[in-house]
């Protein structure tokens, strides 16, 4: 896939410390790096996967550098010079470009799919063995945790998720990925297989050079089920919600509202489960 556009200038990016993070979601190793970067104040960050993915800024030689004071940042106490060559097996890795959401991964809200992406993108790069997750400081499509509860009472009142922050005087999307693209390329990273639904972020790393080999869609669990059972000629609403609290369906409808308005009004590549396309709760909003 390729969008031709000028490539742009892109934020200066340093990864300021590394470390070895043990996770539930597979053996191997997994180092979360923190980035400073010459755009925002942010913190954003980079969870690697392997030993193969390796930046460069963290491993540059200080004139102060001990090999105590290296250690202590997670660079490579040994390492002399990083070289291109170092990463040639990392070749076109899994990766994640995942926007920051509290609500959905630490409250466990139902209204999106976020916890879920992030989860799945974990386990899929853990049984790799390679992989990449950059995590931007972008809650809320950019517009922040404040103005994001706000949306979400407007969608309450009948907008959807992109008419809500429109209404707040906000873009549909503010975010951008050209420090994501930057990071990728601190780590070495020019190819990959890319973990989205988004086109918008497939334009963005393309016209900074990084080349997409493969786009692997993050389909929703409850989704991947729908179709299974369409298939199979079952009903999912009878035979899998009705087994549900009813906070547990009012939840995934608020959910499948938001998927299914990211799918008609903002142009995210999924397929809408047959079960959902009559229902009519999604035209009806704003």
């Amino acid at each position: 896939m390729s969008f031709q556009s000028q490539p742009r200038s892109l934020p200066k990016v340093e990864c300021q410390a590394s470390a070895r993070i043990p996770s539930y979601h597979g053996p191997g190793t997994h180092r979360l790096h923190i980035y400073s970067n010459t755009h925002d104040s942010k913190e954003h960050m980079a969870l690697v996967f392997g030993s193969s993915i390796i930046s460069a800024s963290l491993n540059k030689w200080l004139d102060s550098d001990t090999r105590e004071s290296r250690m202590m940042r997670g660079a490579n106490p040994e390492l002399k010079r990083v070289e291109s060559e170092l990463n040639d097996d990392a070749v076109s890795p899994l990766v994640r470009i995942h926007s920051c959401c509290f609500t959905g991964e630490t409250i466990g809200s139902m209204r999106c799919d976020c916890a879920e992406q992030l989860q799945e993108a974990m386990r899929m790069m853990s049984n790799a063995g390679s992989g990449v997750i950059l995590y931007l400081i972008q809650e809320g499509r950019g517009i922040g945790l404040k103005n994001k509860l706000m949306a979400y009472n407007l969608i309450d009142m009948g907008h959807d998720t992109l008419s809500a922050n429109v209404a707040l005087g906000h873009l549909p999307d503010e975010r951008s990925y050209a420090i994501a693209s930057a990071m990728l390329a601190d780590l070495g990273v020019f190819s990959i297989r890319l973990l989205t639904n988004n086109p918008h972020k497939v334009h963005e790393l393309e016209m900074d050079g990084i080349s997409i080999v493969e786009r692997i869609p993050m389909i929703p669990t409850s989704w991947q089920q729908r179709h299974e059972a369409h298939a199979n000629g079952s009903d999912f609403d009878q035979d899998e919600l009705n087994h549900q609290p009813n906070s547990i369906k009012m939840g995934m409808q608020d959910r499948d509202d938001y998927l299914v308005a990211k799918v008609k009004r903002m142009g995210h590549i999924l397929d809408i489960p047959i079960s959902l396309t009559h229902t009519g709760n999604d035209d009806q909003k704003q």
